[in-house]
């Protein structure tokens, strides 16, 4: 008789397991149902994209982009146009991968249906060539897009006369960090002293910075303070036979050689 009434207890307690299961599910289910529903909600569904003080890019392509983007599904579930799931990380990730141009982009929610973008676009420092191929290049020496044809000296040369495997293009450094930084702060000591740097030859051991119908000769190797010392001890010693000047040599910390046309 025992031995009956424990079976009949544990199929109790199984029964009652298995309901609360059933409940857990349900309740689970229910919630789940109702949290969709309030993501597709349509007040909570991101109606506009405001992007404020674009330069060149157009608004049209980039919301393009980003629209595809917020026309997915999440999970294979969820609406990523709803303004709380959105996911702004990756349109800024596209939209830098898709526009070179763009140096860096944040988004912003703002309650309840609206993303902002706000888009720093990349500033042309120079123009930099190889060849025939010409490219406009950032203040870190990145190559954002094609140059179109040029004349002038409204824009500072870069040419490359280096013996390189291969050719650069959109999307590739001209040098590493260290050796553009160098180029990027000599010629801004050089204006600085309102010498102006009109181009900058790239060359295999040399880089050579032409200042008119002069140029300044420089490598990787030497002292940016000692060479902007030594140059200034040079044009002091030359004075007013500037306009004579062929080449200052800058590549010796202790030595100054410069010779005239």
């Amino acid at each position: 008789m025992s031995a009956e009434i424990l079976l009949n207890s544990r199929k109790i307690r199984r029964r009652r397991a298995l309901r609360r299961l059933f409940f857990f599910i349900f309740g689970a289910m229910a919630l789940l149902s109702g949290a969709v529903y309030i993501f597709y909600l349509p007040k909570f569904r991101i109606k506009d994209i405001d992007i404020p003080k674009l330069k060149t890019l157009s608004q049209d392509g980039i919301k393009e982009i980003s629209k595809e983007i917020l026309s997915a599904k999440l999970i294979g579930l969820l609406p990523a146009d709803n303004i709380l799931l959105a996911p702004t990380e990756k349109i800024e990730a596209e939209l830098k991968s898709r526009f070179l141009r763009i140096k860096d982009a944040k988004i912003s929610r703002h309650w309840p249906d609206v993303l902002k973008m706000d888009i720093l676009e990349r500033s042309t420092w120079g123009v930099y060539c190889r060849k025939d191929d010409c490219y406009l290049s950032d203040d870190e020496g990145f190559l954002f897009a094609p140059a179109p044809e040029f004349e002038g000296n409204l824009l500072l040369k870069l040419y490359d006369e280096r013996s390189l495997t291969g050719q650069l293009n959109v999307g590739d450094f001209i040098l590493n960090q260290k050796n553009f930084t160098l180029i990027f702060e000599l010629k801004n000591e050089f204006e600085k002293a309102e010498k102006r740097v009109l181009k900058i030859i790239l060359k295999d051991d040399q880089e050579e910075f032409y200042l008119g119908d002069w140029k300044i000769i420089l490598d990787f190797e030497m002292n940016k303070k000692t060479a902007i010392k030594n140059l200034f001890l040079a044009l002091a010693e030359i004075g007013n036979l500037e306009n004579r000047l062929d080449y200052i040599d800058l590549r010796f910390d202790d030595k100054i050689f410069y010779k005239f046309k």
